[in-house]
């Protein structure tokens, strides 16, 4: 592989990949963003509701990323090495793994997601905390529908983007976000003679905008099989070497439970700051939607460092992979500084868009402006991840991230809450700078450089 370095484009062939996801990430995120918007029409109760669930399902989206991702560092090293029957093999297990976990994620929720909603509400007794939670459940039920095609979509997008194919992914999710905005309006609000159904119209149309998405991925790839000849003849035999599953394990379990527990530490903030009332509940489901826009450009330079990485190492070429992923973060810290700005100007409006208090306004509007200063922290403790992962570390990774947010996050997060009088946006304001020291933790290890391993010699 030639070295990435010795091109005048550096930065350009990373964007060559990263735009592609940002693109595909843009578009569900800011769908999902509308989404959030016309339920916040409906009212804050539904509006609150709704997040509570996907909270909730955030952790199971994590947990299957993890374990498909963790497969996937096969696949990248894999095609950097061009061979085939590893990327097939790599391929079939994350199939294998994916109906596994949407067994496990659909008869989880059942049992345990009224439970889990419970949690949020503070004062259950109440008539507003009653309906909040009787509308995060209904929509929690339905969406479960859409764990098949979920899982069936990232094993596809995954395979692809680790062989540097981002377009038809990307092209799958705009179907996708399309078919949901148009499902949103109709049955949110009853148009086109349809019901209007509300969070349960919401529900579902998210649930036949998973079925689009993998349907027209899954048969873009069959009628253009030629461009990967990689899967062809993938669903032949689900025979796999047993020490390709064993390795492949070795390094997903850990990936999948970091994914997984990183996941939950962010829903138990949720649920900290939950703890001072559903005003605070509200307002940060819509911080954290606009963050979630903003988050696409630094999220998506993230993966291609991963993937650009990870292909050196395949190909052996590992005498620059350190200075190269260090600028590739630098770069997506620069990115994440402009649309950070970006955001800033945006949070003097974007609050007033929904149909709430003005008290949730003023505290969503002060929440996104320090979220829009801190987040090239977590662009840069992102970038830093990816590189560590790349090589396969995936135990150090978790040290890195997930046992992090554990161990100093969470307990700090409770701890100021439950334990002091400081108002809820300064809580969150330390918060979010506690990922400073993920920053640096991140940067000695990348710059210590024992990830750096070929993993498929």
């Amino acid at each position: 592989m030639v070295r990435i370095r010795e091109h005048k484009d550096f930065y350009m062939h990373a964007l060559r990949l990263a735009v592609p996801m940002m693109i595909q990430n843009g578009i569900t995120t800011f769908v999902s963003m509308l989404d959030n918007l016309m339920i916040g029409q409906v009212g804050t109760e539904a509006m609150s509701g709704v997040a509570i669930a996907n909270q909730l399902i955030t952790v199971w989206y994590l947990m299957v990323f993890g374990a498909l991702s963790g497969v996937g560092i096969f696949t990248t090293q894999y095609y950097g090495r061009k061979e085939e029957e590893g990327i097939r093999n790599t391929f079939r297990l994350m199939l294998i793994l994916a109906v596994f976990l949407v067994l496990f994620g659909i008869l989880f929720f059942l049992f345990t997601g009224q439970s889990l909603i419970g949690l949020y509400l503070s004062d259950r007794e109440s008539d507003a905390a009653a309906l909040t939670g009787s509308l995060s459940w209904t929509y929690l039920q339905i969406i479960l529908l859409s764990f098949l095609p979920y899982a069936m979509t990232q094993t596809f997008s995954i395979a692809l983007r680790s062989c540097s194919e981002t377009v038809i992914p990307m092209q799958a999710s705009v179907l996708a976000v399309l078919a949901n905005l148009v499902g949103d309006y109709v049955l949110i609000y009853g148009k086109a003679g349809a019901p209007a159904l509300g969070v349960s119209g919401a529900a579902i149309a998210t649930v036949l905008s998973r079925f689009a998405e993998f349907l027209f991925l899954f048969v873009r790839v069959r009628l253009r099989i030629g461009r990967f000849p990689y899967l062809q003849g993938v669903f032949r035999h689900f025979h796999i070497p047993g020490a390709l599953v064993r390795q492949c394990l070795v390094r997903s379990a850990p990936l999948m439970a970091n994914e997984t527990l990183w996941s939950m530490s962010q829903a138990a903030l949720s649920q900290s700051y939950s703890l001072r009332g559903l005003t605070v509940v509200a307002a940060y489901n819509i911080c954290l939607t606009l963050s979630n826009v903003f988050s696409i450009c630094f999220l998506a330079m993230g993966s291609a460092i991963g993937i650009l990485i990870g292909q050196e190492l395949g190909s052996g070429r590992t005498e620059t992979v350190q200075d190269d992923a260090l600028l590739l973060t630098r770069f997506s810290i620069f990115l994440c500084c402009l649309t950070s700005a970006l955001m800033a100007l945006v949070s003097f409006v974007f609050p007033d868009l929904y149909n709430t208090s003005a008290e949730v306004r003023t505290l969503a509007r002060r929440m996104i402006l320090v979220c829009a200063l801190l987040t090239p922290l977590d662009a840069g403790a992102n970038g830093l991840y990816f590189t560590i992962r790349s090589g396969g570390q995936v135990l150090v990774t978790m040290v890195f991230d997930s046992l992090f947010c554990w161990s100093v996050q969470v307990p700090v997060s409770y701890a100021l809450v439950c334990l002091t009088d400081l108002p809820v946006l300064a809580i969150y304001a330390v918060i979010l700078s506690l990922v400073a020291l993920k920053c640096v933790l991140g940067y000695v290890l990348v710059k210590r450089g024992k990830w750096i391993r070929t993993l498929t010699v």
